[in-house]
């Protein structure tokens, strides 16, 4: 804003764009929810999780695409908020922010970050359609052109 009122040029990012995939990862497309994200390598669901799970692993990180419970009744902040801690736990509420948050005619997202206590920053994004809440996760990433390619580049 400051910027834009002294009559300066917008600052161009280079965050890297949906198509371009960080080394040695893939799009993974998932017919049952009828989306396609990218993950390292050698993801594959787990059979072992109580909800469908995408989950891969690539220099020290995880990735986690989760499939969540729908939120009952509106979906306004306050069900983003109660779906975010149903999630990640109540220990990881104290630090938690929400934000970023785009509705469109079909679908919505919202953005989370948070910390638990004696554990590394989870960055994580929600997003809901008619039919499913979805959850993408990402713990110990420290690079983050990999962790927004990840959050961000979901189809």
């Amino acid at each position: 804003m400051m910027r834009c009122h002294r009559g300066e040029a917008p600052v161009q990012e280079s965050a890297p764009k949906a198509q371009e995939l960080p080394a040695g990862w893939e799009r993974v497309s998932d017919t049952t929810w009828g989306l396609a994200f990218p993950l390292p390598k050698g993801a594959a669901l787990d059979s072992a999780a109580k909800s469908r799970t995408w989950r891969a692993t690539a220099e020290g990180a995880s990735y986690e695409v989760i499939e969540l419970p729908m939120p009952a009744g509106k979906l306004d902040d306050r069900a983003f908020i109660k779906l975010v801690i149903a999630h990640v736990g109540a220990a990881c509420q104290r630090q938690m922010k929400l934000g970023g948050r785009v509705d469109d005619a079909t679908h919505t997202f919202i953005r989370f970050e948070t910390g638990c206590t004696g554990k590394e920053r989870l960055y994580g994004k929600i997003y809901v359609d008619q039919k499913h809440a979805i959850s993408m996760l990402v713990r110990g990433e420290q690079n983050r052109e990999r962790r927004e390619v990840f959050l961000e580049s979901v189809q």
